[in-house]
Protein backbone atom coordinates (compact mmCIF):
# COMPACT_ATOMS: atom_id res chain seq x y z
CA UNK A 1 0.00 0.00 0.00
CA UNK A 2 1.34 3.42 -1.19
CA UNK A 3 2.42 5.42 2.23
CA UNK A 4 0.12 8.01 2.97
CA UNK A 5 1.41 11.73 3.95
CA UNK A 6 1.28 12.29 7.82
CA UNK A 7 -0.88 15.59 9.08
CA UNK A 8 2.95 17.48 9.23
CA UNK A 9 3.68 16.45 6.02
CA UNK A 10 0.52 17.46 4.43
CA UNK A 11 0.80 20.76 6.16
CA UNK A 12 4.43 21.26 4.77
CA UNK A 13 3.39 20.61 0.92
CA UNK A 14 -0.08 22.26 0.96
CA UNK A 15 1.84 25.37 2.92
CA UNK A 16 0.14 28.85 1.02
CA UNK A 17 2.45 31.81 2.22
CA UNK A 18 0.04 32.06 5.21
CA UNK A 19 1.04 29.48 7.19
CA UNK A 20 4.95 29.70 7.00
CA UNK A 21 7.01 32.40 9.62
CA UNK A 22 7.07 29.53 12.46
CA UNK A 23 4.17 29.31 12.72
CA UNK A 24 4.93 25.63 12.64
CA UNK A 25 6.05 25.78 15.91
CA UNK A 26 3.95 26.97 17.72
CA UNK A 27 0.77 25.89 19.83
CA UNK A 28 -1.79 26.44 17.40
CA UNK A 29 -0.13 24.15 14.71
CA UNK A 30 -0.32 21.80 16.68
CA UNK A 31 -3.48 21.87 17.56
CA UNK A 32 -4.25 22.00 14.28
CA UNK A 33 -2.58 19.01 13.31
CA UNK A 34 -4.07 17.02 16.23
CA UNK A 35 -7.69 18.46 15.22
CA UNK A 36 -6.95 17.08 11.31
CA UNK A 37 -5.69 13.60 12.87
CA UNK A 38 -8.89 13.35 14.69
CA UNK A 39 -10.99 14.26 11.89
CA UNK A 40 -9.75 11.90 9.42
CA UNK A 41 -10.00 9.02 12.08
CA UNK A 42 -13.57 9.90 12.22
CA UNK A 43 -13.92 9.49 8.61
CA UNK A 44 -12.07 6.26 8.39
CA UNK A 45 -13.89 4.70 11.47
CA UNK A 46 -17.25 6.37 9.53
CA UNK A 47 -15.90 4.45 6.06
CA UNK A 48 -15.15 0.88 7.59
CA UNK A 49 -18.70 0.99 9.70
CA UNK A 50 -20.00 2.11 6.22
CA UNK A 51 -18.39 -0.17 4.16
CA UNK A 52 -19.36 -3.26 6.88
CA UNK A 53 -23.32 -2.42 6.53
CA UNK A 54 -22.87 -2.88 2.90
CA UNK A 55 -21.29 -5.99 2.85
CA UNK A 56 -23.20 -6.95 5.49
CA UNK A 57 -26.17 -6.39 3.73
CA UNK A 58 -25.05 -7.39 0.41
CA UNK A 59 -24.30 -10.67 1.69
CA UNK A 60 -27.19 -11.17 3.56
CA UNK A 61 -29.66 -10.22 0.39
CA UNK A 62 -27.15 -12.35 -1.82
CA UNK A 63 -25.48 -15.31 -0.38
CA UNK A 64 -26.21 -15.73 3.23
CA UNK A 65 -29.84 -16.38 3.12
CA UNK A 66 -29.25 -19.72 5.02
CA UNK A 67 -25.72 -19.16 7.08
CA UNK A 68 -26.50 -16.37 9.37
CA UNK A 69 -23.33 -16.41 10.57
CA UNK A 70 -21.40 -15.75 7.44
CA UNK A 71 -21.52 -11.78 8.29
CA UNK A 72 -20.48 -12.01 11.50
CA UNK A 73 -17.20 -11.14 10.83
CA UNK A 74 -16.56 -7.59 11.97
CA UNK A 75 -12.85 -8.06 10.93
CA UNK A 76 -13.30 -5.20 8.27
CA UNK A 77 -13.99 -2.19 10.75
CA UNK A 78 -10.34 -2.85 12.12
CA UNK A 79 -8.92 -3.27 8.29
CA UNK A 80 -7.56 0.22 8.37
CA UNK A 81 -5.05 0.79 11.95
CA UNK A 82 -5.97 4.27 12.89
CA UNK A 83 -2.69 4.17 14.68
CA UNK A 84 -1.54 4.66 10.58
CA UNK A 85 -3.33 7.88 10.95
CA UNK A 86 -0.56 10.57 12.31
Amino acid sequence: MKEILTAEEFCEITNRGNLSGGWEDTDQYNEVKNLMIEFAKLHVQAALQSAFEKLHSDALETYCVDIPDCWDDQSILTAYPLENIK
